[in-house]
């Protein structure tokens, strides 16, 4: 036994046979270093495993072989550099020969119990796995040469006797189980598992979760599966390992990329769908085989894979597979692109050639990657600077050196898991904005920026959520960036210094969802350590290829239950949410409104869920409501405000629909960009006003209307798309009116016109009480702003004495009047009386003061009429009016300006002259009358508010004795005076001591009868055009509103009918060879009806099968980069002055305003619009007949721009609508000697111009 050790050592031994090689010559210094301590003992270890492998070739006793593969697996754990000679030494082959000789019994003298035996086998079978699992531990050469010259496939055939053993089975299952893992710990879990009931399996499998980490041999697990079909009557080993796997693919992402790697997917769904019926198979066992599915389609599935799964889903009956539902549902959320994985030390280099440091002029780096797991460090960006740094910036080298730019970590210690989907280093840099670009157009896009459409490549999320950031920009950088989207960011492509992504990256498999280790050295690129390249094709992609958004749509299309619609609608929304190709083909057929006609047809199946589907596609979040939006607007338009369709739904979710137009314009943080943005282009107001003439909600959901449009009347207060509107409506339908008896009934069937006249009362309470109780327009600046703008005002004054009527044309002094009571302290009461005086210091006494700028005087009376009022009513209505005043403050700003206005009046001609005004005398009047009805209801009068109520009494006296004010507002003055002064001396029992011969109007009786007769005839001429004038604009009103509803009935009616006939997007999934072939369906073709020269018709057409057929129209920039909208309230609009405007009835005729009811324009052609070619218009149109025999059929010839059409089964009537046939006066469609035919197929053809070459003497048009 000791002739192995007591063989002559050698310092250097022999390579390994296999391997050809030339001796090299020895040099001194190498002889030092071999006769080294640590490398003589290495020599010894490899000698020695040299000799053991060579031992166990030819060892045929059982203890023997246990023996020699104990000193192996020995000497493999002293030192790592024997893992390789045991390699070289066959080591793999002859373990694996030892394992399948394992049961082969040999003669022996002595026969040993076979207890005893099976005990030595399965320790002999532990240490083969134990010494193959350890030699392929962290080496990658090993691992290679065992896969491709010894194969798991031998190791499977070497198992069969363990496998056909049952004292053995459990116990080589977790063999397998443990190299799978490089964990021999877990070598007896089967056997465990075995006698524990059924229903706490699961309990048990959880428990060794934490045990569970990266799978180091996945080629064990497949012989693992291998063996399941084996032993189809064996549930325990089933549910442990579908477990196993699941939850292995759970640990960590290496796993769930392994997993889908082995090729599990098709043969587990087949056995999920094959034995459903199985009884075989617990419910707890498919629940597993699910969710193992979920784990497996997350890393994506291939386009075979994913169209064999979309079959299954449909039975033979046209009924849909709910379970398999659920698995592509899970399936189509996944969302990995194609990316590296990174474990431990694993790095991805780049090597450049004569390079003399960083680029001069600055560089870009931007990666896509995920950290899963990672040291004690925080990193955030998204597309967002995060921090800068100040350093300097390296300086070029002198001399050309080699230049190495790597990611990862190449370090021994390394413990990272991440994954890096693309990489960029970039030779400038680039604008703030644009890596915020970059980063929206996500990770799958791993183009070099050369596209000059790069917003095709964003999804409706990502549009989006880059419009909210620019309406938040200024406008300079906002035109920079959009201009960049549009036309391409500026990079060229040589300033890429490297970009690193699978396709340009590493030795990549074809197969989706396929990994391959990569270590190559490929045009300066280097891939070292455990990097895997991963192809993950995405079920969404997958679902582009084998047919786009028409295959969920079919699915949609086939659902019969709540539930199955719920998950449908979930497909279809998933493929499109990331997948700019389905959104793209979702557009393409129309297929938003084909999914309105099946909702419709669904109506009662639409659930919750449904519809939390449906709009949180469209941009809602029901989960955090204030971050709702409107991402998808195709969507919006065509499905969220189909009104029609929502109220036939439940009663809770027409309550939800209603309810979210008051959280985007409402609740939403970003109502502001829902509003100006989105609904703003969309008429809402008039949508909800024709939804409110139909009979389509009622009950609760009828207020819920009302409040929905009372939210838009506030935040959407547009003149054009909601004032008018609502006038024009309330105009055509306060006043109860005959309907017309020439409109057809057919066409009002859909308005709700007993109401009407209770219905636009509602609308018009509403309407009031938006203005009564809506918000000033106007921001309230503080008192030292506003005093601050009035000197500036002075110092305009000064400047330029023109400077007054300037401002007013602005409504300047409007708007003054309007804020500066909100904004009055003493120090605007000195700057305002100052302005009016023309002077810098009004507390100097002058003999006469001169008033300079009459037109603040308004706005110093509505000061004092809003302090009256503070206190007149108390100080909680001047809470309500302004949460910072103070009923004592309020007084002493009425005193003081009291005192002021009395000084003047007594002391300035040119101040009483403001008087003659009579709008600035009403002002006084108003504030005056106001205040004393606050005070005649007022329990208790205080000394000090009669004190305030004897200052404005005296004022109002001064103001009623003098000429220059109106007569009429004398004796209004002199009735406020009366009742004040009852109010102030409510106790005593004296009367009023005011004398009305003061204020009496002093001219001739005479001349009042004249005046009054000339005013009486003036005044009813003026009310009588007036009344003439409102009738003749509401007949106009009505006349509109009725075209308007009419238009919308026929345009509901026609859109509805136009997308039911959408049927082309079905042909390609049901056609031959399609994804739901129909079974047994027999196939005739016919001739084409199109004629060549000499009338041959050679062409075959497929004969009651449609051939898809889709017009392809222009972009309409659906998700691309908008420019913020800019805020109209932000704007000063020029009003037209007082005196610019005539008043007289002649000039206000109803002839020139019969712009107030907008022109319903009537689209007479609506019928066949939508045939023609995008861009195409219609030039003319004409009824013919197609006559074939004796049969003729009527249709329309339609000369466009640029095409020639005909259509069957339309004419035109006597006035220019297009209609069907069948409903055409029979005078329209004689054609003498033919009969008739009006139940054909409804064709439609078009020839572009430049095929039509002949026009025959027969009017015949040859294409």
């Amino acid at each position: 036994m000791l002739s192995a050790l007591l063989t002559p050592l050698r310092a250097r031994f022999d390579l390994s046979p296999r391997l050809q090689t030339s001796p090299l010559p020895v040099s001194d210094d190498e002889d030092d270093s071999d006769l080294a301590p640590e490398n003589f003992a290495r020599d010894v270890l490899i000698e020695l495993m040299r000799n053991s492998v060579e031992r166990l070739k030819t060892t045929e006793e059982l203890r023997s072989k246990l023996e020699v593969l104990s000193e192996i697996h020995r000497i493999m754990l002293e030192n790592a550099c024997t893992k390789e000679v045991f390699c070289e030494c066959d080591g793999f082959i002859v373990i694996i020969s030892v394992l399948s000789s394992l049961h082969v019994k040999t003669e022996s003298p002595i026969v040993e119990p076979e207890e005893q035996v099976s005990s030595d086998i399965l320790e002999a079978a532990r240490l083969i796995f134990v010494i193959a699992s350890e030699a392929m531990h962290d080496h990658v050469s090993n691992s290679q040469y065992f896969q491709q010259h010894v194969g798991y496939e031998s190791l499977s055939q070497a198992l069969q006797p363990f496998v056909t053993d049952v004292r053995h089975f459990d116990q080589a299952l977790g063999f397998l189980l443990s190299l799978a893992l490089h964990d021999f710990s877990l070598s007896s879990l089967f056997s465990t598992l075995r006698g524990i009931a059924y229903d706490d399996l699961s309990e048990h499998v959880n428990q060794v979760e934490s045990r569970l980490k990266l799978i180091a041999q996945p080629g064990a697990l497949k012989i693992l599966w291998n063996l399941l079909p084996d032993f189809p009557q064996d549930p325990m080993l089933h549910y442990v390992f579908y477990k196993l796997l699941e939850r292995l693919a759970a640990v960590s992402h290496r796993n769930q990329v392994i997993l889908c790697d082995l090729g599990l997917l098709g043969p587990l769904f087949d056995t999920f769908c094959n034995e459903k019926g199985d009884d075989s198979r617990t419910v707890r066992e498919r629940k597993i085989m699910q969710k193992l599915l979920r784990r497996i389609l997350d890393m994506g599935a291939s386009t075979t894979q994913t169209r064999y799964i979309f079959q299954r889903s449909v039975k033979e009956d046209n009924s849909l597979d709910t379970d398999i539902l659920e698995v592509i549902r899970a399936g189509i959320k996944a969302r990995w692109p194609d990316h590296f994985s990174l474990e431990r030390r694993a790095t991805m280099s780049f090597t450049e050639l004569n390079v003399k440091g960083l680029p001069t002029a600055g560089f870009t780096f931007m990666i896509w990657l995920r950290i899963e797991k990672r040291p004690a460090h925080g990193l955030y960006f998204d597309g967002v600077l995060a921090d800068t740094a100040a350093w300097p910036y390296p300086r070029p080298e002198m001399t050309s050196k080699e230049g190495v730019y790597m990611i990862g970590d190449d370090s021994d210690e390394a413990r990272m898991s991440w994954s890096v989907a693309s990489a960029y280093v970039i030779s400038k840099p680039l604008g703030e904005l644009t890596p915020r670009f970059v980063q929206h157009l996500g990770p799958r896009y791993t183009g070099s920026f050369q596209s000059p459409v790069l917003a095709k490549f964003l999804t409706y999320e990502a549009a989006t959520s880059l419009n909210i950031f620019l309406a938040t920009l200024r406008p300079n950088d906002v035109t920079g960036l959009a201009k960049n989207v549009k036309k391409g960011i500026d990079i060229d492509e040589s300033q890429i210094v490297f970009a690193l992504n699978i396709s340009t990256f590493g030795h990549v498999v074809d197969r989706p969802s396929e990994a391959q280790k990569v270590d190559n050295i490929v045009q300066g690129r280097k891939n070292d350590g455990d990097v895997l390249a991963v192809r993950s094709s995405c079920v969404d992609n997958a679902v582009w290829e084998i047919g786009g958004a028409a295959v969920p749509m079919r699915l949609i299309q086939l659902a019969n239950t709540q539930h199955e619609l719920s998950r449908t609608l979930g497909i279809l929304t998933d493929s499109l949410r990331n997948s700019w190709q389905n959104s793209e083909d979702m557009e393409r057929i129309r297929g938003y409104e084909i999914l309105a006609v099946i909702l419709r047809q669904k109506s009662e199946l639409i659930n919750m869920t449904s519809f939390e589907t449906l709009f949180e596609f469209i941009g809602m979040n029901f989960s955090m409501p204030d971050h709702s939006t409107i991402t998808n607007m195709v969507a919006y338009r065509v499905i969220a405000l189909d009104f029609e369709l929502w109220s036939h739904t439940r009663e809770d979710i027409q309550r939800v629909h209603l309810e979210h137009f008051v959280t985007l314009i409402r609740s939403s943080r970003y109502k502001r960009f829902n509003v100006k943005q989105r609904l703003s282009k969309v008429g809402l107001m008039r949508r909800l006003l024709f939804v409110w003439q139909t009979p389509w909600y009622h009950g609760d959901n009828f207020s819920l209307l009302l409040d929905a449009m009372r939210a838009v009347t506030e935040t959407l207060c547009s003149v054009d798309d909601t004032i008018k509107p609502i006038v024009s409506y309330l105009a055509a339908n306060l006043h109860d009116v005959a309907q017309d008896a020439s409109s057809p009934r057919s066409v009002i069937s859909r308005i709700d016109s007993d109401n009407s006249r209770e219905k636009a009362e509602q609308i018009l309470d509403m309407f009031m009480s938006v203005l009564a109780s809506s918000k000033e327009c106007y921001d309230r600046p503080p008192g030292v702003v506003a005093a601050q703008v009035l000197r500036l005002i002075a110092l305009c004054l000064k400047a330029t004495p023109s400077f007054s009527r300037k401002f007013e044309l602005v409504s300047g002094w409007t708007i003054l009047k309007t804020v500066l009571p909100y904004a009055w302290d003493r120090n605007v009461h000195v700057a305002a009386f100052a302005l009016l005086q023309g002077e810098a210091d009004t507390t100097r006494s002058d003999d006469a003061p001169v008033v300079v700028c009459p037109s603040i005087v308004p706005a110093i009376l509505a000061s004092l009429n809003r302090a009256l009022r503070s206190v007149g009513h108390g100080l909680s209505v001047l809470h309500e009016l302004d949460q910072n005043g103070d009923a004592g403050e309020s007084e002493s700003v009425a005193e003081a300006l009291l005192e002021a206005l009395v000084n003047l009046q007594s002391s300035s001609p040119t101040f009483r002259e403001v008087f003659r005004s009579q709008l600035t005398t009403q002002v006084f009047l108003e504030a005056f009358k106001a205040y004393v009805d606050a005070l005649s209801s007022a329990p208790e009068i205080t000394s000090r508010t009669i004190n305030l109520m004897d200052k404005l009494m005296h004022f109002g006296l001064t103001l009623a004795l003098d000429n220059a004010v109106n007569g009429s507002q004398k004796r209004d003055i002199l009735n406020i005076l009366q009742t004040a002064d009852l109010v102030v001396n409510r106790d005593s029992s004296s009367t009023s001591t005011i004398d009305p011969a003061l204020v009496a109007d002093r001219r001739s009786v005479r001349n009042i009868i004249v005046g009054a007769r000339l005013s009486m005839q003036v005044s009813e001429r003026t009310v009588q055009k007036s009344i003439a004038r409102i009738h003749e604009w509401r007949k106009v009103i009505i006349v509109s509103e009725r075209k308007r509803l009419r238009k919308n009935v026929l345009d509901l009616r026609e859109n509805y009918r136009q997308a039911s006939r959408l049927q082309d997007w079905l042909t390609p999934l049901t056609s031959e060879r399609g994804l739901w072939e129909t079974p047994g369906l027999k196939r005739l073709w016919k001739l084409d009806k199109t004629e060549g020269p000499y009338r041959a018709r050679k062409r075959m057409e497929s004969d009651g099968e449609q051939v898809a057929s889709f017009k392809v129209g222009p972009s309409d920039g659906l998700r691309n980069i908008e420019e913020p909208i800019l805020d109209d309230q932000s704007l000063f609009h020029v009003e037209v002055p007082p005196w610019e405007q005539s008043y007289e009835i002649a000039a206000t005729d109803a002839e020139d305003n019969r712009q107030l009811a907008e022109d319903v324009i009537e689209d007479k052609h609506r019928r066949v619009r939508h045939e023609l070619e995008p861009g195409d218009v219609i030039e003319a149109i004409s009824t013919v007949a197609r006559v074939t025999g004796v049969d003729s059929s009527p249709g329309l010839l339609i000369f466009g721009r640029t095409h020639l059409y005909m259509m069957d089964g339309l004419v035109e009537n006597e006035d220019g609508e297009v209609i069907d046939a069948q409903d055409a006066p029979r005078m329209l469609l004689v054609v003498p000697g033919s009969i008739l035919e009006l139940d054909g197929k409804q064709g439609a053809q078009r020839w572009p111009y430049d095929q039509s070459v002949i026009s025959s003497a027969n009017v015949f048009t040859q294409p």
